[in-house]
């Protein structure tokens, strides 16, 4: 069957329809709910189109046209071989999702019986009605766009992590997502993250696939940070080139509180990154960071909105992009100050490293202030590597290829450097020396 991109939306619209009968099963009410309410704002928003001012840039029909061009399959629980990922001295409580499931047998006890809960989405649900229906949809609302409904529709199941108020977690949490099969599927998933007052946490997320299949991978997540909380959290995507992902990121920022996010992308065909902030409480601080290595025909689209609502809030982004080939990267981000958040700080700088001649790069900052007290700056470059440098480390005997290594990594490890985990950061800085080099699939995670 052949397809035109007018008529995908439909397409993909039945296609979802179709499965969602098989992803209810074993779900309490609130994700039924949530799910049906999906469908409505599917069937309302549709799916972005290529006018969309939004998706400007990446060309969302056609990526979906190349997935729902067959029947659709989505993930089914995974029965295969068992996956380790471990990064050295990080000493993390890791959770495990294969095509989307949680697996059981890497579930460490202490999450449920230590002082916080780190699991499956569907069993927290279950075992923390309250919190869990407390926070789950309230950031993202009923009346999702169409990209975010698809995700409510395709996921089985996700992770849920509860830190109570006081908890200062002394160990990282790891989630690890592969996804493995022969065959070309659809796998989504859905998390919630609810770190309570004066408390802290790191968590990574890791996502790979395993297999050179047309995968279609869809992610969201929504993050509560308390009043005088801490988090840092590390997204490292690294997947085959045929694999096309859509993630959505979410957080709300309380008074005294602070979020780190770093987006870390080495490999993919197609990534699209939504990632919204709302610094909701006084003094509320959020950094964003995000490195992208590209190359081939890839691409890779980063979307960053931070609301600034309340007085006295801080926001940094920072995002660079590595391009080669044929490649092509976007950014897109704003920062909104309303009205009542005077003496708010802001700063937004997004910087690209052309490799070739045919790679691209697309900039849009933006600023929306409606306050009359702010420091708000953004910015954006786009440049080859320096010349002058270039020339400065061959005339110390250092070959043009290695120089050339060696300037590409000193520009990303900017971002690098704000990663707080020592152990972590020395990971992410072997990852992104071996892909700048070349290499791909580089990350340890494989089967046992």
């Amino acid at each position: 069957m052949s397809t035109n991109i007018e008529n995908i939306n439909e397409i993909v619209v039945r296609g979802l329809e179709n499965i969602v009968p098989t992803t209810l099963k074993g779900l309490t009410t609130k994700l039924q709910e949530h799910k049906k309410l999906a469908i409505e704002a599917l069937h309302t928003n549709g799916l972005p189109a290529n006018k969309s001012e939004k998706y400007k840039y990446a060309q969302i029909p056609s990526i979906l046209k190349k997935h729902f061009n067959a029947p659709l399959i989505i993930s089914e629980r995974h029965t295969g071989k068992d996956f380790r990922c471990d990064v050295t001295h990080l000493d993390a409580v890791d959770l495990y999702l294969v095509n989307g499931t949680f697996q059981r047998p890497f579930f460490n006890d202490i999450a449920r019986i230590g002082s916080f809960f780190a699991g499956s989405l569907v069993e927290g649900a279950s075992a923390y009605p309250q919190i869990f229906n407390e926070h789950f949809s309230k950031i993202t609302g009923s009346n999702e766009e169409g990209l975010l409904a698809m995700n409510s529709l395709l996921y089985n199941d996700g992770i849920f992590i509860y830190i109570p108020d006081g908890v200062k977690m002394t160990r990282p949490i790891q989630i690890i997502s592969v996804v493995n099969d022969e065959r070309t599927i659809s796998t989504a998933v859905r998390h919630l993250i609810v770190i309570g007052k004066k408390s802290s946490a790191d968590i990574i997320i890791c996502d790979h696939s395993m297999k050179d299949q047309n995968y279609l991978i869809s992610s969201a997540a929504e993050i509560f940070v308390g009043e005088s909380a801490h988090l840092n959290i590390t997204h490292l995507q690294n997947m085959h080139e045929q694999t096309s992902r859509f993630s959505h990121t979410f957080i709300n920022i309380a008074d005294n509180a602070v979020a780190n996010h770093h987006s870390l992308v080495l490999n993919a065909g197609f990534t699209r990154s939504n990632l919204e902030a709302n610094l909701n409480g006084l003094h509320a601080k959020m950094n964003c960071y995000g490195l992208a290595i590209t190359a081939n025909q890839q691409y890779v689209d980063h979307y960053v909105l931070l609301n600034h609502l309340k007085p006295n809030g801080e926001s940094t982004q920072l995002y660079k992009g590595l391009l080669d080939g044929h490649s092509e990267l976007s950014f897109n981000g704003k920062i909104l100050v309303a009205k009542d958040a005077q003496k708010t700080n802001a700063y937004q700088s997004n910087r690209n490293l052309l490799l070739s001649n045919e790679a691209k790069a697309n900039t849009k900052p933006q600023l929306e202030i409606y306050a009359d007290d702010v420091k708000c700056s953004h910015g954006a470059t786009f440049g080859k590597v320096d010349e002058n440098a270039l020339y400065y480390l061959k005339s110390r005997g250092i070959g043009k290829d290695e120089a050339q290594t060696l300037l590409m990594f000193a520009f990303a490890d900017e971002v690098l450097q704000t990663i707080s985990s020592h152990p972590l950061r020395e990971r992410m800085e072997s990852l992104v020396n071996e892909r700048i080099r070349g290499h791909k699939n580089s990350c340890k995670c494989g089967t046992l």
